[in-house]
């Protein structure tokens, strides 16, 4: 007796598959059983090469990296692999004969395909019009050679309704909604456009792969209603950073994974050309390392917001932080700002809770309102050679374990609930400059003992309360020899005054 040997991907994967579905659990019994249809035939067809030795042909309707074409073979190609060339739109199912349907694995479609067609593929990749499966197995679908076109039937009747209708290059929404068989899935090239729910339903996908012609991105075009994420790979990444996002959800790195060349996005050095960094490289949130070269000149709003970033190499040239722009970063721990940096905007650091140390440049003139808001481990930050006038609401709110900060001399307004909660300040000098401190400045500063204040005229005070936030606790308020009687009046004479 001969022993049975995987001699090529799809057994060892027949095999993987036969195991999961005699052990997993009834409830994921369903998903795994759409994936052994579509690797059963691959591993029969697989068996019935090996034995032969293969015929040695190869059409994998390549491409290019830059491009997001197919640069390999999911299949190998057999009876159940068909590469399909359209003169016309619509006529996708005159050029599959009707044996082939349900059988099919693998399909490269080259040419314009309309509504009609897709509905076609549909049918074969295991959804019908109203989304319910169908006995095809089509598992690999490579697009990148095709290009959708207005026109033809309605691909997708939901809720009784027939609206969904193709426009030129766009993926439209739900196209491949309740496609159970889709394992992986190349766009077309000339895609600009995707649309929401593309793959909902698709519960055994895996990946898809974006093309550098994409412009835009509207709703859920990722989501998929399974437990595990799709696998998107972006072909282009100076294109990704242009692609309008704004009519998107924000919560899609939640359900998918990006991916370069097939490897998942944890170390990226910004290409260059870029002038703006966007948010959407917020998206990729298994980063760990991000270069950002000179010719990037503004960190757009959330731009490295809510990722797993460790390092960040930033270079001089860089301007301007936007709003929230490496908000939520935890595993960040410390962070050299450039010298060209002007603007730093709201909440732009706020959640860092791992950064423990920062110092600003002579050339930051603004600090943006919670700019520090929850940076928790943060020990020491000094503003002193900044040209900073004002520190906005909340700017260093919940900086439990501040305990050594350095204000500038050119600071003029201290805004409201601007030390709220730092809980870590024992001592503070306000410089001479402070004309003007509001409203519960240093709330919950509850080991705060002393502050030293350098203006010979007490700072007009914002708040109603006579306490700047220290309730009925009184504190050391050290001020210019000589200047007892500029303080004499609420909210310092609640205190201890001493002239030092």
């Amino acid at each position: 007796m001969k022993f049975l040997t995987w001699q090529n991907p799809e057994q060892l994967i027949f095999a993987q598959v036969l195991i999961k579905i005699l052990n997993n659990s009834v409830a994921e019994f369903r998903l795994d059983m759409i994936k052994f249809k579509s690797y059963f035939f691959a591993l029969v067809m697989g068996l019935c090469i090996a034995s032969c030795g293969g015929d040695g042909d190869d059409n994998d309707g390549g491409g290019n990296d830059n491009t997001g074409g197919n640069t390999e073979t999911p299949v190998k190609p057999d009876k159940m692999s068909l590469t399909v060339t359209l003169n016309e739109p619509g006529t996708l199912v005159e050029k599959i004969d009707a044996t082939k349907k349900y059988t099919t694995a693998s399909l490269k479609v080259v040419g314009k395909i309309n509504g009609t067609d897709i509905l076609f593929l549909r049918d074969m990749a295991g959804g019908d019009v109203k989304g319910k499966p169908t006995n095809g197995n089509l598992a690999y679908l490579d697009l990148s050679d095709a290009q959708i076109v207005h026109g033809g039937k309605a691909y997708l009747n939901y809720q009784k309704i027939d609206l969904y209708l193709t426009e030129d290059n766009t993926i439209p929404a739900g196209m491949f909604y309740g496609c159970v068989s889709l394992i992986k899935v190349y766009l077309p090239n000339s895609v600009t456009k995707m649309e929401g729910n593309i793959f909902y339903g698709c519960n055994a996908i895996e990946n898809i792969y974006l093309p550098s012609s994409l412009k835009k991105i509207e709703g859920d075009p990722f989501y998929t209603y399974t437990r595990n994420p799709l696998k998107a790979d972006i072909a282009n990444l100076k294109a990704w950073n242009d692609i309008d996002m704004s009519k998107r959800n924000s919560n899609i790195s939640e359900y998918v994974t990006f991916t370069y060349k097939g490897k998942e996005i944890t170390e990226l050095t910004v290409p260059s050309g870029i002038t703006e960094l966007s948010s959407n490289y917020m998206l990729i949130s298994q980063l760990t390392m991000v270069n950002v070269p000179g010719t990037v000149k503004k960190i757009g709003n959330h731009a490295l917001s809510s990722t797993k970033l460790k390092k960040i190499t930033l270079s001089n040239g860089i301007e301007e932080f936007g709003d929230y722009a490496f908000g939520d970063c935890k595993k960040i721990t410390s962070l050299q700002i450039p010298t060209t940096v002007k603007n730093i905007g709201q909440s732009c650091f706020s959640g860092c809770t791992g950064l423990t140390e920062i110092k600003l440049p002579s050339s930051v003139e603004t600090l943006g309102a919670y700019a520090f808001l929850d940076c928790t481990s943060l020990t020491a930050i000094d503003l002193s050679s900044t040209r900073i006038d004002q520190l906005y609401t909340s700017t260093f709110s919940k900086c439990s374990s501040l305990k050594d900060l350095k204000l500038p001399n050119g600071l003029e307004n201290i805004s409201a609930s601007a030390f709220f909660s730092a809980t870590g300040l024992k001592t503070l000098t306000i410089p001479a400059s402070v004309t003007y401190i509001g409203d519960h400045a240093f709330l919950s500063c509850d080991n705060m003992l002393e502050l030293h204040m350098k203006s010979k005229t007490a700072p007009k005070y914002g708040g109603n309360s006579s306490s700047l936030g220290f309730g009925a606790r009184k504190i050391d308020i050290y001020i210019p020899k000589g200047c007892k009687e500029a303080y004499n009046k609420q909210p310092w004479k609640s205190h201890n005054i001493i002239e030092e």
